[in-house]
């Protein structure tokens, strides 16, 4: 794929940068995630490699998803690792809206993913993650694996992770930091009413002897109907402007069937970018579906896309702050404002080079 200059208009990449400096302005604290461009030429994907999951939490979308469930076929698992090696694509993580590990093949996908030098995370709730089935998983190449267990608390646990067993998690949790000494596993401690007087040495005293272990707090929180466990993590779904959304510029995420969606939290993929079945990644990232979802965002037409429109998670982070709903809107930043206009000058795309012609 070509250089970001070579397929959109000049002087883009500048104002692009500025909006990174904001994006970047906005974490804080030990917590903040390293350094990366908003918008950068080429794409990061999640695979969603399994649409099922063994478990119904009330803070997840998936117990109430319509779109069909399934596993990602072998094949197109491979195109979609073929398309990222030759072209320089990242793959983030081997999740979406699905358990991993139900994947008959997540043996074989991680080390297919390590034979082309890309490590991605697995996210597990940790209910299948024995020791041995750890063990394969470093052997084939993995590096990382983030386990959500979210408390310590066996009365606490079934309030967060329905239908999980706190037992089978934390011995997993040991097990498998003993089979896998060169597997790096993340307990995540995401906050809710339930938790939020838990803390990382809570874990660490639990868990630290093991030098392969670390926890991760998740201070936001992610899905549509979290305000059933939260506090103040999410917002009114009609209280915030959506058009400084910082998922307009983050990563391709892939649904088990293919499709490729805009944002990670678009659990029906209704945010719709191409197929990993006939398009490329790099298509699915800046290909003619992209670029009009992301300028209608921006001009704020969000609301005529359910999944913008229902979405409670406050990822409004393009801003210094998060920003009201007002009628009418606000003005957009400048450099915001003219990268819209750059993007409505876009012309054809050309799906056999991954360019734009220019007007």
């Amino acid at each position: 794929m070509a250089k970001l200059n070579s397929f959109l208009p000049a002087g883009i990449s500048a104002r692009l940068e500025k909006i990174r400096s904001r994006y970047r302005d906005r974490w804080q604290g030990p917590q903040a995630p390293p350094e990366r461009d908003v918008f950068s030429e080429k794409a990061t994907l999640a695979i969603e490699v399994s649409g099922f999951c063994n478990l119904r939490c009330p803070m997840c979308s998936h117990p109430r998803m319509k779109r069909p469930k399934g596993f990602m076929e072998w094949e197109l698992f491979k195109k979609i690792v073929h398309d990222a090696s030759i072209n320089n694509h990242s793959i983030a993580s081997l999740h979406f809206f699905g358990e991993p590990l139900l994947w008959p093949h997540i043996v074989d996908g991680v080390a297919l993913l390590a034979r082309n030098r890309m490590f991605p995370r697995i996210s597990t709730n940790g209910m299948l993650l024995t020791g041995s089935l750890a063990r394969k998983l470093q052997d084939a190449g993995a590096k990382e694996i983030m386990v959500t267990i979210d408390t310590l608390r066996p009365e606490v646990y079934p309030k967060i992770r329905n239908g999980g067993d706190l037992s089978v998690v934390t011995k997993n949790i040991r097990d498998a930091l003993a089979a896998a000494p060169d597997l790096t596993l993340c307990a995540q401690l995401m906050p809710s009413k339930y938790n939020k007087d838990e803390t990382a040495e809570d874990f660490y005293k639990e868990f630290g002897s093991y030098s392969n272990f670390r926890v991760e707090p998740w201070f936001v929180i992610r899905m549509n109907k979290s305000a059933s466990i939260t506090d103040s993590y999410v917002h009114r779904p009609d209280e915030v402007d959506k058009r400084l959304c910082d998922k307009l510029f983050d990563r391709v995420d892939v649904l088990w069937d293919g499709t490729t969606v805009l944002c990670c939290l678009d659990a029906e993929g209704e945010l719709v970018t191409g197929n990993m079945k006939e398009n490329s990644i790099s298509y699915s990232w800046l290909g003619p579906r992209a670029m009009e979802l992301r300028k209608k965002i921006l001009k704020g037409s969000w609301m005529e896309l359910d999944a913008c429109k229902q979405c409670a998670a406050d990822h409004i982070l393009m801003a210094n702050e998060s920003w009201r709903l007002t009628d009418p809107l606000k003005e957009l930043p400048k450099d915001i404002e003219k990268l819209l206009d750059e993007i409505a000058m876009l012309d054809a795309y050309d799906a056999t080079t991954d360019r734009w012609k220019r007007r």
